[in-house]
């Protein structure tokens, strides 16, 4: 079961990579929810699918964090 998840959601960034517009590069506040939506996926089975992807070197996941004015 897990496999076929982490399958399916692989299958979607790859999707999502390939639009070529500004939505391309998939953001977990709105891709993560989608996929619980579309596939019925808990978020912890999401967080541990994007990690197994990661891991296995599938996706590159980098952190956005908002500037911080107080320490330039």
């Amino acid at each position: 079961m897990i496999k076929e998840n982490v399958e399916k959601i692989f299958r979607r960034i790859v999707l999502h990579n390939g639009l070529n517009n500004l939505n391309s590069i998939p953001h977990s506040d709105v891709f993560l929810p989608e996929m619980e939506s579309l596939f019925g996926i808990s978020r912890a089975d999401l967080e541990i699918i994007i990690s197994i992807l990661k891991e296995s070197h599938k996706i590159l996941v980098m952190e956005i964090s908002k500037e911080n004015e107080d320490k330039k």
